[in-house]
């Protein structure tokens, strides 16, 4: 007997996973994310993925592993993200967000900074995503690009003041409206 294409054993054999390790796996994204709602969301996303992957799991005997795995990198994803939108903020206001955002303003910021940094040139992005997202200090981002530091330094501003003008226009279109 199979359902939606693939035997019901293995659809039995996952759903029994889920059942048994579901809490631990959310206390896990919980814990890494400090938010429910969003520990809830992460654990479903990687879910989804990790299901439409399971034929990517060379030992069966690891789903358990690879499952938190799973949980794991969604939520490096989701925290990198966030720390990007936290970094430029601070780079744009000269300090860091006070309070942590409502969700949907904390969504629209996150869309907002997505689509300046997506405007950037590829190498300016690449320096600002390597500085501000990853952590890098100027002179491991100058190893990794190849180039030199003061490159690095002047791209990094370039990103920086770009994002700046884009952001600030986006939070205020006409004379200090928001929107």
């Amino acid at each position: 007997m199979e359902r939606g294409g693939k035997p019901l054993n293995e659809h039995l054999i996952w759903d029994e996973h889920i059942r048994q390790h579901g809490r631990r796996l959310f206390l896990a994204a919980f814990r890494m994310l400090r938010d429910e709602a969003t520990a809830a969301d992460a654990c479903q996303q990687a879910l989804c993925r990790a299901w439409a992957c399971r034929g990517q799991l060379r030992d069966p005997q690891a789903l358990g592993a690879w499952i938190y795995r799973a949980v794991a990198n969604e939520c490096h994803g989701l925290l990198r993200k966030r720390k990007l939108r936290d970094n430029v903020l601070i780079a744009i206001d000269g300090e860091p967000p006070t309070s942590v955002p409502a969700p949907q303003l904390a969504w629209e910021q996150g869309r907002d900074i997505e689509e300046a940094l997506a405007a950037l040139p590829e190498k300016t992005r690449e320096v600002v995503l390597l500085r501000l997202v990853h952590g890098l200090s100027g002179n491991e981002a100058s190893a990794c690009l190849g180039v030199g530091a003061s490159e690095v330094s002047r791209r990094l501003h370039e990103g920086m003041e770009s994002m700046r003008r884009v952001l600030r226009a986006e939070a205020h279109p006409a004379r200090g409206e928001k929107r």
